[in-house]
């Protein structure tokens, strides 16, 4: 599989999202997911991008408005690579769902599960070309027809080649995050 994988889950509705750097805050201090978390970084200020960050060792989390949509974003950055897509998409939607859970946030926030955006971010390895597509394909079809059944979702590649290799994946009808991260059956 692929390594320095991004994974993006968009939530239904945009939110300011200010308030969640002392949600990130907690999580790091009760040590809410099980890797090293480090620190929060507000980057409220940036237009079209990252706006709050968890940042950890192997892996950051970021509330992010990347493309004008708002999600969280994924981003594996060392340490074991994920040896599916399943595995990062298993902890992205864990993370996920637990902002969803958040008590007294003032702008909740609730995930779609029917739209994902899949981005490497190693221009070398897989730059955003049809033949790395063609080369992708196969595992990435592998994984998310066990996510959303064979034949009910959609891949597109976007971008230029100036950009990460990156695609969209939209699944008519899919489940709820919930339902959807027993599938993954990896915890």
């Amino acid at each position: 599989m692929i390594e320095k994988i991004q994974l993006k889950l968009f939530t239904k509705d945009d939110v300011p999202v200010e308030g969640y750097v002392p949600v990130f805050h907690r999580w790091i201090r009760e040590r809410v997911l099980d890797e090293l978390l480090i620190d929060v970084v507000d980057y409220s200020h940036v237009a079209d991008g990252p706006h709050v960050v968890l940042i950890g060792h192997e892996v950051d989390y970021a509330l992010d408005r990347g493309r004008g949509k708002l999600g969280l974003l994924f981003v594996h950055k060392r340490g074991p690579r994920p040896e599916r897509l399943s595995h990062a998409l298993a902890r992205a939607v864990k993370a996920a769902l637990l902002l969803e859970a958040e008590k007294g946030a003032e702008h909740p926030l609730q995930f779609r599960s029917d739209a994902l955006l899949i981005r490497v971010a190693d221009r070398l390895n897989a730059p955003n070309t049809d033949a790395t597509y063609e080369r992708l394909l196969p595992g990435l079809k592998r994984d998310l027809e066990a996510l959303f059944g064979a034949g009910k979702f959609e891949i597109k590649r976007v971008g230029t080649t100036r950009e990460p290799f990156t695609v969209e994946v939209k699944a008519e009808g899919a489940a709820p995050l919930a339902e959807l991260v027993k599938r993954l059956s990896v915890s």
